[in-house]
């Protein structure tokens, strides 16, 4: 369909009759299409451009413009960027796009996901974009990881003078937001002392300070220290002030700042929520202080709190994290008691039952539970499922039974005839008990059901295929398996965990040749080798060798151990046993030849 602005005007007016009463702005963007057709123009090419002597007063009263509008444009001619390139030769669609807050970052948005940094530069200096436009476009480069855009949209609203003053803050404290989400801490520093270089903060401003505070936190030394500065500037802090200095505890895994978190927190006469009590039972459980969780049990009586549906659950995982089961057991009784019975727990409370059972290696457990939580009316989720077919895994040192693996697959076509939809967790953890199983063809078919079900698959997975294989003597499968995965996309590519289990499953499967070259391929991808797994492998190549008469595995293994036929001399300083035996064999059979 020709993009002309006749074509426009028309379908624009026409979608403003099906415009809703009230508009919620998405969190993300999403294409919907109205059932309206627009007639295609007699006349191909003919531009018709509104006047330009509109007055503000009628540009009040034209109608606006609804989301479903601009995606139905983005639908209707392929993008933000014809859309773009149509809005710059009309300027009454221009006003109404760039002036409306909700329509303008929605729009900036699309064209920055769906084009270059080149291309939203240009769209930003022809129209008219304001500064909560330019913060949805930061946020968006953010959301792309491209530093480069961040950076871009800021030169613009620096040329502009969109960085002056008070209503700057959004603008500026956006620029904090992407930088460190970016992990960019001294570009975050610069930001936030420009904005107060400009007046965009002020001690009263908590929401920016938390910000602030949450785009250093990943840097716990640093958050600390600004935070005491801005606190000592007359900085007015809230409850989330602290939770995010609890977060930066809980990333460093440091009990003993968290602990100066609370003391701060109980100066400054702030009460703690939710929240507060659930990092603080993270950050112990993270430094392995169980007593520590146990304290906060306490304290929360101490304090009148009723532990949330979200509090009881982390004291579970962290129960399931201390392989207390007994204790956990016991919280569980109490959360069930306290929330109303069963049938009032909800899910997420469940799962965390579910995980610190797994986490304490109750399986059956990890099952009943399951079927209570069906019992009750509660109905599970994929991740429930996944933490029950994980439970199906074997004890440490345990070979899997057949029918653990059954009841998993069970669980797995449970799931889709409730009609949900497995996920990579789902697929990777039953490829892995198809490998404990060794059943090479089980797995091989999930893998294809994954494709079937549009669930991309990652290395890990991958690398679980390659040991079901290995073990179920599909060694020719196992490489070519490999070998899609050398030349995939970057989530398959092999990494070092890759190349250690390939080499030690084709080693236990008796494919020695294979896994010598898969060992060759490790050294060549730089990826460092374990060194009790090339002396197993080495003595037991030269031993096959030897036993076989295989010319061609005799020349691996002699060059690996640097043995030629003018060698007169073995020197075995430094290797150990396993390998000393291999050069010895090699060496005597070169010297017999």
């Amino acid at each position: 369909m020709a993009c002309t602005a006749q074509n426009l005007f028309a379908s624009l007016n026409l979608h403003c009759l099906f415009r809703p009463q009230t508009v919620s702005r998405p969190r993300t963007y999403k294409r919907h299409k109205i059932n309206a057709v627009v007639s295609e123009p007699k006349t191909r090419g003919l531009q018709v451009h509104p006047t330009r002597t509109q007055t503000d007063k009628q540009h009040q009263q034209a109608p606006k413009l609804a989301l479903s509008d601009l995606w139905h444009l983005f639908d209707q001619y392929g993008g933000a960027l014809q859309v773009a390139n149509i809005i710059r030769e009309n300027p009454e669609l221009s006003k109404r796009i760039w002036f409306d807050e909700i329509i303008s970052d929605e729009f900036i948005t699309a064209l920055v996901r769906q084009t270059n940094i080149e291309a939203v530069e240009a769209v930003v200096f022809s129209g008219r974009p304001r500064r909560h436009t330019l913060a949805a476009a930061v946020l968006a480069f953010s959301a792309k990881k491209s530093v480069r855009g961040v950076a871009s949209m800021e030169r613009l609203a620096f040329k502009r003078r969109m960085l002056q003053g008070p209503d700057s803050a959004d603008l500026w404290f956006a620029l904090v937001r992407a930088y460190g989400a970016l992990e960019r801490l001294d570009s975050v520093r610069k930001s936030f002392k420009a904005a107060r270089d400009a007046g965009a903060w002020s001690p009263q401003s908590t929401r920016h300070t938390n910000i602030y505070l949450n785009a250093i936190h990943m840097d716990i030394h640093l958050t600390f220290i600004r935070a005491r500065q801005l606190m000592d500037a007359g900085a007015v802090v809230d409850t989330t002030t602290f939770n995010i200095l609890l977060k930066a505890c809980m990333r460093a895994k440091d009990g003993k700042r968290a602990g100066m978190a609370i003391k701060w927190m109980k100066s400054a006469n702030v009460v703690p929520d939710t929240v507060t009590w659930s990092s603080l039972i993270k950050v112990r459980s993270y430094t392995d202080d169980f007593k520590g969780v146990l304290a906060i049990r306490d304290a929360m009586e101490k304090e009148g709190f009723e532990p949330t549906a979200g509090v009881w659950g982390s004291l579970l995982v962290a129960c399931g994290a201390a392989q207390h089961h007994e204790t956990a057991l016991m919280m569980w009784r109490e959360a069930k008691a306290a929330l109303g019975g069963p049938a009032s727990v909800p899910p997420n409370l469940y799962n965390a039952m579910l995980t610190a059972c797994n986490a304490c290696g109750q399986g059956e457990r990890t099952l009943s539970l399951l079927e209570e939580m069906k019992s009750a009316g509660v109905i599970p989720g994929v991740k429930s499922y996944n933490l029950a077919i994980k439970a199906c895994e074997g004890q440490p040192g345990q070979r899997l039974r057949l029918e653990q693996l059954a009841i998993a697959l069970k669980l797995y076509e449970e799931m889709r005839t409730c009609g949900m939809h497995p996920d990579l967790i789902t697929y990777g953890t039953l490829i892995e008990l198809c490998a404990e199983g060794r059943q090479g063809a089980l797995a091989r078919r999930l893998r294809d059901r994954m494709d079937e079900d549009g669930v991309k698959p990652n290395v890990v997975v991958m690398t679980s295929l390659l040991k079901a294989l290995a073990r179920a003597g599909l060694v020719e499968d196992c490489l070519e398996t490999f070998g899609t995965m050398v030349w995939g996309p970057a989530r398959v590519r092999p990494n070092r965990v890759t190349f250690r289990t390939l080499v030690r499953e084709l080693r236990q499967a008796g494919a020695l040749g294979a896994a010598l070259r898969a060992y060759e391929g490790m050294r060549r991808a730089q990826h460092a080798p374990s060194n009790v797994e090339f002396q197993e492998l080495i003595a037991a190549a030269a031993e096959a060798a030897l036993a076989e008469g295989d010319p061609e595995l005799q020349a691996q293994v002699a060059s690996l151990c640097n043995i030629s036929s003018t060698l007169e001399i073995l020197d075995l300083h430094g290797m150990s046993t396993l390998e000393a035996r291999a050069a010895v064999f090699m060496h005597a059979e070169h010297a017999d030849d």
